[in-house]
């Protein structure tokens, strides 16, 4: 089903899904007392303006200024509300996409059970990662890369600190150059994930790592030299998707020498 803009007052979708989504809350429903006439009988049960500022603990009017377009919200306010008006994650990404044309960099959820079922289906090695390198799943051809024939439970761990490492990334400075840059990038995206950041204290306390050369890129398109346990050395080209919940999926791409 397609989703049509309804009739509104308002200039842009991300101002009438406010509306929409405060629409549907009571009072009750955030966790405040329902209001009672001076009659003593009661009043509308719905979620007022007024009240979504008390529930963010701000200024008085800051929210009517949000909703009206009269004042731009940072993101993180934007994203607070959002979260109290209980927005789906489908509107939350399309009300965002429209305020600030971006994606918005959502907290790291628990990962579908089902990734192990999709990667199984691909030919390529393929593994799905969690921003700190935590593997959740991996096909048949990315486990036969290691001498164990399974994968490690942290793939950015491995390629970064062990032995074994040093002998599949061939060129290993250059993998763990773009690897830092990785790293980098999701300790700023994710600020309050713990596993993201213990393994971005553990690379600066690594004096080693801390002396290679800073690369401009990461991992994802990257062509590489790498020593495949059975099919010999060649060269490994890292394809990266992400999904909205801080999933990454790595389709690598080998292609033996000559």
């Amino acid at each position: 089903m397609r989703s049509r803009k309804p009739e509104h007052d308002y200039e842009h979708v991300w101002q009438w899904l406010l509306r929409y989504y405060r629409g549907r809350l009571t009072r009750p429903d955030a966790g405040l007392p329902p209001l009672v006439s001076r009659r003593g009988g009661p009043r509308s049960p719905g979620l007022r303006q007024v009240d979504v500022d008390v529930l963010l603990g701000g200024g008085a009017g800051v929210y009517a200024k949000v909703e009206n377009n009269d004042f731009r919200p940072q993101p993180e306010l934007f994203l607070r509300i959002t979260e109290l008006l209980r927005f789906s994650p489908y509107h939350l990404r399309i009300a965002y996409l429209d305020l600030y044309g971006a994606e918005p960099v959502l907290p790291v959820e628990q990962p579908s059970p089902h990734w192990r079922k999709v990667l199984s289906g691909q030919s390529e090695m393929a593994c799905a990662l969690m921003p700190d390198g935590h593997l959740v799943a991996a096909n048949g051809a990315f486990a036969e890369l290691f001498a164990t024939g399974r994968p490690p439970t942290n793939f950015w761990r491995w390629a970064l600190w062990s032995e074994e490492a040093q002998a599949v990334l061939v060129d290993r400075e250059k993998w763990v150059a773009r690897l830092v840059t990785e790293l980098r990038l999701a300790q700023h995206r994710y600020p309050d994930d713990r596993a993201v950041q213990t393994i971005c204290a553990d690379l600066e306390r690594d004096p080693r790592l801390q002396q290679l050369t800073e690369s401009l890129v990461g991992l994802d398109n990257e062509e590489l030299p790498l020593r495949h346990r059975t099919r010999g050395p060649g060269t490994a080209r890292f394809m990266a998707s992400h999904t909205p919940a801080g999933l990454s999926v790595w389709t690598v791409l080998f292609e033996a020498a000559a």
